[in-house]
């Protein structure tokens, strides 16, 4: 009576390594065991399609966003060229232009990230935290033109991790991008630990409804200034690699 479940279970643990389910319920007799085998088939199959589907989507629309990007910036660096045009009356609209434009490509390479890793995790690699911490701040450190605000690091190079470093990178770049962005004056304060990295600032903050439980169904819309959609890429980062997201 219980070998067919075990047998079941066990063709279910192997072809999830491959995500492969086709045709393993034809070996099982027509019982109430060969119709559970059945369901599970085409419900697994319609799941990998689903993820497959989306898959795709993330990579296409990526793709198809980066040629109009270009565009934009291309466009903006003929008009900085052009002697004939007076640049400096419509320097703070194209310093929005270009602030928008690296928005953009920074989403759309965590876009085409998510999409090639979805599957199967990268390869881990051994770094500084420090070291990639600073790089993202040079990165961004365009938000926090005229504006007063000091950046602090607490922590030396001796802290370093074993992960995969395009998750790391996306999952601090995001949460620091918010505080530089949305903080006006004050603070942005990085502690790093061993077991921890610390984030945070004098902005606006994040409304208690705007955490990332909120948009745990992936229905519930987040903050409308923006912050939405990188938290939820962040939570659904930190769960992929089993890490501890704490937002306060």
């Amino acid at each position: 009576v219980i070998e067919p479940v075990v047998r079941l279970v066990n063709i279910i643990k192997d072809e999830s390594k491959t995500r492969e389910y086709h045709n393993f319920s034809t070996d099982f007799y027509h019982d109430e065991i060969g119709f559970l085998a059945r369901t599970l088939e085409q419900h697994l199959v319609r799941m990998e399609k689903a993820i497959e589907a989306e898959k795709r989507f993330a990579s296409d629309v990526s793709h198809e966003m980066r040629t109009p990007v270009t565009t934009i910036k291309g466009a903006l660096d003929v008009i900085r060229r052009n002697q004939q045009i007076d640049f400096e009356c419509i320097e703070r609209p194209a310093a929005r232009i270009d602030r928008a434009v690296k928005d953009m490509e920074n989403l759309i390479e965590t876009f085409l990230t998510l999409s090639r890793f979805q599957a199967d995790l990268p390869e881990p690699e051994t770094f500084s935290v420090r070291s990639v911490v600073e790089d993202i701040i040079d990165q961004n450190i365009y938000l926090l033109n005229n504006k007063s605000v000091d950046v602090n690091i607490e922590g030396d190079d001796t802290t370093i991790i074993s992960v995969a470093p395009v998750f790391f990178k996306i999952v601090i770049s995001n949460i620091l991008r918010n505080a530089f962005q949305y903080t006006r004056s004050g603070a942005i304060n990085i502690e790093i630990q061993n077991h921890y990295v610390k984030i945070s600032d004098t902005g606006t903050g994040i409304p208690p409804t705007a955490g990332p439980m909120a948009a745990e169904d992936g229905n519930t819309p987040l903050d409308h200034q923006g912050i939405g959609i990188g938290l939820s890429i962040v939570q659904r980062l930190c769960e992929r690699v089993s890490w501890q997201l704490d937002i306060r």
